[in-house]
């Protein structure tokens, strides 16, 4: 296993998910400068770079083609092509993921619980001393890093997911499930909690062994979110569980249906889904968590074989550097 290699991708992941997720058009370009020069090192290292078809690369090659087909009927062309550039790197991560195997894709995965864990730490560091609230912290709701709850409740999720298939060690597992899930909790996002919820007790069903553990937090995250309502009268972080203001009825009939796309994404099919809101239509995912979406996309055919992962990867092109 090439431990260079994929140590330096894990500092790449949890270093972009610090820098606002790659949202921000100069992250997007600092993190494009980088897989090139990375994709660049590997093929002198290695000699060749290799490249294969899948549904995944399609579907992200469509998407880059129609930002760059904008360019010429954009009202402000400067501004397309700049967008055009803020969706390559998505390309140049997929290639990357290309030149690793799915064991080795799994070990840099790992980066995501750890990140998640160190995002949340300096948040609540951040609103218990009030040193840099505002900054992770919107209208009373955990936004960490990337400054939006939903986006980041998703991150919590995916390292939960990537926990209870690469994570050994149970006192480690519980621990940062435990972490994570209060996380998803503090950002308020229903959906994404539903959804939590949801995984916990599937897991919970299907593994005698995480059981009573996902019972018990599935048992103090809704004591919790009660007690937090009664005491405060505030409906944000905790408050906001699906069973206050409206349950169900509330998150399918005003405009929570977002539930289902993001069902969809984890269930690793990287296509970018805009979720309706009531005022207006908001983008889902950063470029953070696509990024981990396309890297888990074929990545855990064996881990995920439950979830009917789709790792199929046709063989394309391998380029040779000169000798």
């Amino acid at each position: 296993m090439r431990k260079t290699e994929i140590r330096i991708l894990q500092i790449f992941l949890g270093g972009i998910s610090l820098l606002f997720g790659g949202f921000y058009e100069y992250t997007a370009y600092l993190s494009g400068i980088f897989l090139c020069l990375f994709l660049l090192w590997l093929w002198k290292r290695r000699g060749q770079l290799s490249f294969c078809f899948n549904i995944t690369g399609t579907a992200l090659a469509v998407l880059c083609l129609g930002y760059g087909l904008a360019v010429f009927w954009g009202v402000d062309r400067g501004m397309s092509f700049l967008g055009f550039l803020k969706v390559i790197p998505l390309l140049l991560f997929l290639l990357t993921a290309m030149q690793f195997t799915v064991q080795e894709k799994a070990e840099i995965l790992k980066a995501v619980p750890w990140t998640g864990l160190l995002i949340l730490g300096i948040s609540m560091g951040a609103f218990v001393t009030g040193i840099g609230k505002s900054v992770f912290f919107l209208s009373g709701r955990l936004g960490g890093s990337f400054q939006y709850s939903n986006t980041m409740a998703l991150y919590f999720l995916l390292g939960m997911v990537i926990l209870f298939y690469l994570e050994k060690k149970r006192g480690r597992y519980r621990f940062f499930v435990f972490c994570l899930y209060m996380g998803i909790l503090f950002t308020g996002s229903r959906s994404v909690f539903f959804l939590g919820a949801l995984w916990l007790v599937f897991i919970g069903i299907k593994e005698k062994k995480h059981r009573w553990f996902h019972l018990l937090l599935l048992v103090l995250s809704g004591t919790a979110g009660i007690l937090y309502v009664s005491f405060t009268g505030d409906y944000q972080n905790i408050g906001r569980l699906p069973f206050w203001e409206g349950s169900f009825i509330g998150m399918t009939g005003s405009g929570y249906l977002q539930i289902i796309p993001w069902a969809w994404a984890i269930e690793a099919i990287p296509i970018y889904r805009d979720f309706i809101r009531r005022e207006s239509i908001r983008s889902s995912l950063s470029i953070m968590n696509i990024f981990n979406l396309c890297w888990m996309q074929g990545c855990f055919p064996d881990y995920f074989s439950q979830l009917r992962w789709s790792g199929n990867c046709f063989p394309g092109a391998s380029f040779r550097s000169k000798e």
